[in-house]
């Protein structure tokens, strides 16, 4: 008679063994965010907030994002000191690469980065998405970590 050993994996073993014939570039590679404790984090208000956004605030950011007919894009609009206004609208990509969450995002990211090369101090970044808004407010976790 023959005798059969179980061999022990360990859990790495296990992973690698179901992800061996999954491509290297299709996984998603997570970062971590560092953010030392003293530093200051954004301000969030998940509350209707609508009456407060006519105090003074130097700079107005809308964004918003779609997904419609199996592509997701991204748009937004700036108002800087009620003088200055400029809007944007970008299609990111397919669906099965980009959802409305990443593409909010992505846009809060572009708006910023529109801004001219001066100093703001209030900055009033308005979103629908309240899982962006929640992100901002913990910028350590990623999507898909808890």
């Amino acid at each position: 008679m023959r005798k059969f050993r179980r061999q022990y994996r360990s859990p790495l073993f296990q992973v690698a063994e179901a992800l061996k014939d999954i491509e290297m570039e299709q996984m998603e590679t997570i970062r971590p965010g560092v953010l030392a404790p003293w530093e200051k984090r954004v301000q969030t208000v998940v509350e209707d907030a609508a009456q407060g956004l006519e105090a003074n605030w130097a700079v107005r950011i809308a964004v918003s994002s779609s997904a419609r007919n199996g592509v997701a894009g991204m748009g937004g609009a700036i108002s800087i000191q009620k003088n200055e206004r400029q809007s944007f609208s970008v299609t990111l990509g397919k669906r099965e690469e980009q959802n409305p969450y990443s593409a909010e995002l992505a846009a809060m990211a572009e708006a910023l980065s529109r801004l001219p090369k001066l100093r703001f101090r209030n900055i009033a970044l308005i979103t629908r998405n309240k899982a962006a808004v929640l992100t901002l407010r913990t910028p350590r976790q990623q999507s898909g970590q808890s």
